[in-house]
C-alpha cells in the first residue's frame, strides 16, 4: 500500500505552536520571510499553483521567482537577465503527492530554449523546521540538476511548507563532473512576518 505524504501531513498538527498567534498559519501567505543570511523574500502571490516572489539578496540583489508548487522553477528574473525554464508536457507533481524515496525523473528540461538538462527530484518525507519559535511540518526534497557535456551538476536540498508552499530551508551544492563538490550554499529562515490583521 502506498502512502502519500499528503495523508500523513493531514494528520499532523499545521504548526506544534500554531496557538501562538505569531506563527503562520499553513496555507496564508506571510509578509515577509527573513533568512539568517540576511535575505529577504516578499511580496508573495499565488495564482493557479504558482507562487509568485521576489528575493531581496543579502547583496542587495533582487530576484522576481516564479515556482510551481513552490519547488518547480518557471522562471527568475534578476535585474535585467531572465531565465524561462519549461518543463514541456511532463507533468509536475505537487511536493506532497511525491511518494517518498521514489525518484521522479524530468528530461529534458529546457532552459532558455537551448539548454537541455536533466532534472530528478526524490522526496526524503515529512520532517519539521522550527522558524521563531514556531514548529512546522514540512517535506524535505533533493532535485538533482545534470548539465549536458561534462557541465557538472547541482544537488539542491529543500525543506517546503506545502500548503503554502514556502520554502524554510535550503542546501545547495555545485558538482564537477567528477561528482567534487566546487562550491556550497543555503539559507535558513529565522524569521516570519505575518500580514496585518
Amino acid at each position: 500500500m502506498r502512502l502519500h505524504l499528503a495523508t500523513v501531513l493531514a494528520l499532523a498538527p499545521m504548526a506544534t505552536a500554531a496557538a501562538a498567534s505569531d506563527c503562520l498559519v499553513p496555507g496564508k501567505m506571510p509578509l515577509r520571510i527573513h533568512f539568517a543570511d540576511g535575505s529577504v523574500e516578499q511580496g508573495f502571490s499565488v495564482t493557479d499553483g504558482v507562487l509568485r516572489s521576489n528575493f531581496l539578496n543579502a547583496d542587495g540583489g533582487i530576484d522576481v521567482n516564479e515556482m510551481k508548487f513552490g519547488f518547480y522553477r518557471l522562471s527568475q528574473i534578476s535585474g535585467t537577465d531572465v531565465t524561462r525554464w519549461d518543463w514541456g508536457d511532463q507533468t509536475l507533481i505537487p511536493v506532497q503527492e511525491l511518494p517518498v524515496g521514489e525518484d521522479k525523473v524530468f528530461d529534458p528540461v529546457t532552459i532558455d530554449g537551448n539548454v537541455e538538462i536533466r532534472v530528478t527530484i526524490t522526496s526524503k518525507g515529512g520532517e519539521e523546521v522550527t522558524v521563531g519559535g514556531c514548529t512546522y511540518p514540512v517535506i524535505h526534497l533533493t532535485g538533482r540538476y545534470d548539465f549536458p557535456d561534462g557541465g557538472g551538476a547541482i544537488v539542491s536540498d529543500q525543506w517546503i511548507e506545502p500548503t503554502s508552499m514556502l520554502m524554510l530551508k535550503s542546501e545547495n551544492d555545485r558538482l564537477d563532473q567528477t561528482g567534487a563538490v566546487t562550491d556550497h550554499g543555503g539559507r535558513m529562515a529565522d524569521e516570519i512576518t505575518l500580514r496585518p490583521a
